[in-house]
C-alpha cells in the first residue's frame, strides 16, 4: 500500500525532488503550494461541471499542465521547463473562445451564482496568487 504521508515534514522541513530539505514556509514551498491549490480548485469545477463540452477538456487540459508545472518547481528547478509563452497564449485563445458569445462588460462581476461559476472565480484568485509568489521567487533567484 502507498501511503499518502512520509512523516518527513514533521519538523518544519521537506525535501524537493532532489532530495534537498528545504523549509515549508520557502517561497519555492508556497509557490509550488499554491499551485496545487489551484489545481485542487480546478477539481472541484470539473466534479461540479458534468457536460462533456470546451471546458470540460480545458479543465482536463490545464489540471495536467499544472501538476507538470507543480512537479517542476518541486524539483528545485529555477524555471518551470515545461510550461512556456505557448501555454500562455493557448490559454488566453480559451478564454477569448468561452467568452465570444458573452455581453461586453461593463463593470466587475461578483464571485456566486452558480457553483461552478464561483469556484472558477476562486479559481482565477488562486492563480493570481501563484502568479505573485512564482514572481517572487524568479526575483529571489536573480
Amino acid at each position: 500500500m502507498v501511503k499518502i504521508y512520509t512523516k518527513t515534514g514533521d519538523r518544519g522541513q521537506t525535501s524537493l525532488f532532489s532530495g534537498e530539505r528545504v523549509s515549508k514556509s520557502s517561497h519555492l514551498v508556497n509557490a509550488y503550494g499554491t499551485v496545487d491549490e489551484l489545481n485542487s480548485v480546478l477539481g472541484v469545477v470539473r466534479s461540479l461541471h458534468k457536460r462533456p463540452d470546451q471546458l470540460a477538456e480545458i479543465l482536463y487540459q490545464l489540471q495536467n499542465e499544472l501538476f507538470e508545472l507543480g512537479a517542476d518547481m518541486a524539483s528545485g528547478l529555477a524555471i518551470a521547463q515545461r510550461i512556456s509563452d505557448s501555454h500562455v497564449h493557448k490559454l488566453e485563445e480559451f478564454i477569448d473562445d468561452l467568452s465570444s458569445g458573452l455581453p461586453e462588460l461593463t463593470g466587475f462581476i461578483l464571485p456566486g451564482g452558480h457553483p461552478v461559476a464561483a469556484h472558477l472565480h476562486q479559481a482565477r484568485t488562486v492563480c493570481r496568487r501563484a502568479e505573485r509568489l512564482a514572481a517572487d521567487r524568479a526575483r529571489l533567484v536573480q
